[in-house]
């Protein structure tokens, strides 16, 4: 048996491996519970469905509107419940791995298989707090973008056009994640260029990129604006991202204000974390190298790498616009750098030794054995072993407050949250109980408060309360964070006086949350 076989072998029982991990995680998988912000967003997309909500107008939230959209079409088809959501989320993650095998399988069917399996693992690795993010809600237009690039039977025009109009949807979800669409249409451009084999530069072609591709993008943002309109939802969207989202972006991932030279140097070294996942440089240089100079490449195919860079780099650097660096904002960097990190499997051409060939196998494995390591997989193999399900980070106390409001409320009756992603909501959604006031969370009461629009916000909070007379009032107290810096304050003084004069503690877990209950002379 030649050294070549041998080798290939062996990529072929690493795949099996990896893909045989992959399946055990989904499995796994379907017993997860909503957590951190997916619930948050179903029970607004509850809310929407249930009782009519208008989104900005009957509740606040700084989200766009696509975010919406997508887990209200979610909770219609597979139900707003944790196994629905599970569902669906499995069922988008078999869409994209699809979508990447496709574009990926020109570099090779075991690069495309590689880089496939990777993500498939890396995002359920991250587990249900990670679950149906809206940066996930973007990889899926995003690489279908550059497989519609990539197919040599539409025409110019038609590609420009879906493209842009991919690239739109994207940007209902997270405006910034339109960052990739200059780079791609720069690659068109240049295949253009290259199919006409002309010397002179083609002002023709690319008028006709930029008008195809810009109106295809618009697609989408009209609909969104239209949509905002006809449902009466467009003052109150336009009133939150003129005056609250400059407020929440002067924010750091900590949830501290921040300005000036403080805020750049923030955003500098925030960047050069990436994300934590530095190790995978290595094994995607090793790949590029071996991809565009010891490979039998066609231009083609190295061009497709020189995207892959490309893309790489365009969402690294949405990371800042992000300006959070939180772990699901590194996401799509993650997604295409673990793609580069799949090209060690390129066949190498002129080589010498059997070394030069398990070289990038071996820096591939060791990071895969790094980052998979059973230190930091507990939860994997405990349900390995007894196939238990990971406790969530909340521990039950969203069944416990649920199974308390539904023995405990009339119809009627309301219930309001102080809380950010303590799981208040999530027992909300559960006992399918409509809010007392528009504010499904509080953390923006205490940021900026000398603000006129934060005061504002209060006082209509106050006001709100008063007119609803909410039955319940749930106050997490623990695993929330809280903003700090400069005009920030952990009090709220009239909110304190209302609890105060209006009502019990009637349920109470030391140190956790504590529910109240409206005095009945009030």
């Amino acid at each position: 048996m030649d050294k070549t076989s041998t080798v290939s072998k062996f990529e072929n029982i690493i795949l099996i491996c990896l893909s045989a991990y992959f399946l055990l995680l989904v499995i796994f998988s379907l017993q997860w519970r909503l957590e951190l912000d997916s619930p948050l967003m179903a029970y607004l997309a509850f809310l929407m469905d249930r009782y009519h909500y208008v989104p900005y107008r009957d509740f606040f939230d700084m989200n766009m509107p696509g975010t919406y959209l997508i887990n209200l079409i979610t909770g219609r088809l597979f139900g707003f419940s944790d196994f629905g959501f599970r569902c669906a989320d499995l069922i988008y993650l078999g869409a994209i791995l699809t979508a990447t095998f496709l574009w990926m399988r020109k570099l090779g069917w075991k690069v495309a298989w590689c880089g496939t399996v990777l993500f498939g693992i890396i995002y359920l690795r991250y587990g249900p707090a990670m679950s149906l993010q809206r940066d996930y809600f973007i990889i899926l237009p995003t690489i279908l973008s550059l497989l519609i690039s990539s197919l040599p039977k539409l025409n110019i025009a038609a590609k420009c056009s879906i493209i842009g109009f991919l690239f739109g949807l994207s940007a209902t979800v997270k405006p910034h994640s339109a960052i990739a669409l200059p780079l791609v249409l720069l690659f068109l451009l240049f295949e253009v260029k290259q199919q006409d084999n002309s010397k002179s530069f083609p002002v023709l072609k690319l008028f006709l990129i930029l008008l195809s591709s810009a109106a295809g993008f618009a697609v989408p943002i009209f609909a969104m604006f239209f949509y905002l309109w006809k449902i009466g939802a467009l003052p109150a969207f336009l009133d939150i991202a003129n005056n609250y989202w400059p407020l929440y972006n002067s924010l750091n991932g900590e949830l501290r204000t921040i300005g000036g030279l403080e805020r750049i140097n923030y955003l500098i070294n925030g960047y050069f974390t990436f994300g934590g996942k530095s190790f995978w440089f290595a094994p995607s240089v090793i790949g590029i190298f071996i991809s565009l100079f010891h490979s039998n490449m066609s231009t083609v195919q190295k061009r497709q790498v020189l995207l892959l860079i490309g893309m790489a780099f365009c969402f690294s650097i949405y990371t800042v616009f992000a300006d959070k660096f939180w772990t699901y904002h590194w996401l799509l960097f993650s997604y295409f750098l673990l793609l580069l990190s799949s090209l060690c499997l390129v066949k190498q051409v002129d080589v010498k030794t059997k070394f030069q060939r398990v070289f990038p196998i071996a820096i591939l494995l060791m990071v895969i054995f790094i980052h998979f390591r059973p230190s930091v997989d507990r939860d994997f193999f405990k349900q390995v072993r007894g196939y238990v399900p990971p406790e969530s980070s909340m521990g039950r106390r969203f069944d416990i407050i649920a199974s308390y409001l539904k023995a405990n409320l009339k119809t009627g009756d309301k219930v309001q949250p102080l809380d950010w992603a303590g799981s208040a909501a999530h027992a909300l959604l559960i006992a399918e109980i409509p809010l007392a006031t528009p504010f499904m969370y509080d953390f923006h009461f205490y940021h900026h408060v000398s603000n006129k629009y934060i005061q504002n916000l209060r006082k209509k909070f106050i006001e709100k309360s008063v007119d609803s007379k909410p039955k319940f009032i749930i106050q997490i107290k623990d695993r929330r964070s809280w903003p700090s810096g400069v005009d920030s304050t952990r009090e709220f003084k009239e909110l304190e006086l209302f609890l105060a004069q209006n009502y019990s503690i009637a349920f109470i877990e030391e140190g956790g949350y504590a529910i109240y209950k409206r005095n009945k002379e009030t």
